[in-house]
């Protein structure tokens, strides 16, 4: 099998990391972490797990991701996300995959999301594509505060195991995260020259959130999750809502640039 390097970019992430590394540690001969200074025990736990640690400022998720990829010492690469887990039938999957001669230079793979410890099958939230392995020379990331894109030189290819994603296991996790996207999204608005107006206040706080809410929680289902699935759905909804606050706030305050929380 082709050596893979596993790729986390962190911040923070003492709660999640340990699970996320042994994960996929046994399939990885190389581990590098990236972390955005961290104050908890993010730093010492990655060490435990024999990861290189190098320390960087986070720019954009973008920016952060494929600065770490970069610093793999494979040419075949996987990134989780400090808060993911690699099942052992993906495990086995993308042993098989390497072991050969792989037909495409990336892989997607379905993401389970868990909010509050549930599984979320509908409003969106599976399969969830996401493409983390891949040929380093054959990707970058998109220059994006959140919400980044991997673009591939070539074709990606579809595995059937997942990645589960702890996404939001309580209230606290819920409300910071909301908080967090909110100001990434405010950012990313602000450099795009999206400024406060009547016809701005409607489209981000009236007619998107309503339309998101109303395409992932009742068009796609998001109602059969139960209280999870609405929680989901009104982050998405929230989020919006906040990141128009945060860019209005910004701009009547003449105040410093956005910087998005835990960067």
């Amino acid at each position: 099998m082709a050596e893979i390097t596993l790729a986390v970019i962190t911040r923070n992430s003492e709660s999640t990391l340990d699970a996320c590394l042994a994960s996929a540690g046994g399939l990885a001969g190389d581990i590098v972490v990236v972390d955005d200074h961290s104050t908890d025990r993010t730093i010492e736990i990655a060490r435990g797990h024999g990861a290189r640690v190098l320390t960087r400022s986070l720019e954009t998720c973008g920016k952060q991701k494929d600065f770490a990829i970069r610093q793999a010492r494979s040419v075949w690469v996987l990134l989780l996300d400090s808060d993911e887990c690699c099942t052992p039938e993906l495990d086995r999957e993308i042993r098989e995959t390497l072991a050969g001669t792989p037909a495409h230079p990336a892989y997607r793979v379905p993401r389970k999301n868990l909010y509050f410890g549930k599984w979320l099958r509908f409003g969106g939230k599976y399969p969830d594509y996401q493409t983390r392995l891949y040929r380093r020379d054959r990707v970058r990331y998109s220059d994006h505060f959140s919400h980044e894109k991997v673009i591939v030189d070539g074709s990606t290819g579809t595995l059937a195991g997942s990645i589960l994603h702890h996404a939001y296991p309580d209230l606290d996790t819920w409300s910071m995260k909301l908080k967090r996207t909110a100001e990434f999204d405010a950012l990313e608005w602000a450099r795009n020259g999206v400024r406060p107006s009547a016809l701005n206040f409607l489209r981000f706080c009236l007619f998107r959130p309503l339309w998101r809410f109303d395409r992932k929680y009742f068009l796609r289902g998001g109602f059969l999750d139960g209280r999870e699935g609405l929680l989901a759905c009104l982050h998405d909804v929230l989020t919006q809502i906040l990141a128009y606050h945060l860019l209005c706030r910004n701009h009547d305050e003449k105040g410093p640039p956005l910087r998005a929380a835990g960067s």
